[in-house]
């Protein structure tokens, strides 16, 4: 953008075209055709917050309570797939911590 004022300047100088009003309406015409050029090809975007679980526990493993996947069922197992939280319907523990994203989704 400052190269080509500075072009523009240099052809002033060569040319000796010393109107100032010819300039000034040279160089404004100059910009705003410039910059709908450039704006005519950006794509227009926001950024738009979502959250990712991490699979970091949010406690540690318990004993006879399974709420979460990792706790420990009365038989000594994991509880996995029959915890609360593998479970469709109820209740819905936060076992995992969850941390904020933000995606860029372009607007047309």
């Amino acid at each position: 953008m400052i190269q080509s004022l500075h072009l523009l300047l240099f052809i002033a100088m060569e040319n000796n075209y010393g109107n100032a009003w010819f300039w000034f309406w040279l160089i404004i015409i100059f910009f705003a055709i410039r910059g709908c050029a450039e704006n005519s090809n950006k794509k227009k975007f926001i950024y738009e917050p979502y959250q990712i679980e991490t699979y970091i526990p949010v406690r540690d493993s318990m004993f006879g309570i399974c709420d979460c996947p990792y706790d420990i069922a009365l038989d000594r197992d994991p509880c996995g797939n029959t915890s609360a939280y593998s479970r469709t319907g109820g209740a819905e523990p936060q076992c995992y911590l969850y941390k904020k994203v933000y995606r860029k989704v372009y607007i047309n």
